[in-house]
């Protein structure tokens, strides 16, 4: 029986891959966050998709990196969370704004 499976990728700003990790198909992509930290000594930048928009992943890259800038989109029904994760806020906030378009 055939079955998929993830692959987790950290790259650098040359998009060379530095860190990766190849999972069963149920294993959640910020379950696989700390393994690829792991591998990775300094960065001053982590983009990552939607599926990484949790307070525990940007408590897991402060906690590896205090300085790092965090850029997760969070979904457009996001609310803001705890007072603690103000980046997070920062871009809910932004999210919510108008926009000249929307008019």
């Amino acid at each position: 029986m055939r079955t998929w499976r993830k692959l987790h990728l950290a790259i650098d700003e040359k998009h060379q891959i530095v860190a990766s990790d190849l999972t069963e198909k149920e294993i959640g992509d910020t379950s696989a966050l700390p393994g690829l930290l792991d591998h990775v000594d300094c960065f001053e930048t982590f983009m990552a998709d939607g599926a990484y928009d949790s307070d525990k992943v940007y408590q897991q890259i402060k906690q590896k990196q205090v300085d790092t800038k965090i850029i997760i989109p969070p979904p457009k029904n996001a609310l803001p969370g705890s007072s603690q994760n103000n980046i997070r806020n920062e871009a809910v906030d932004t999210i919510k704004k108008p926009r000249s378009n929307d008019v």
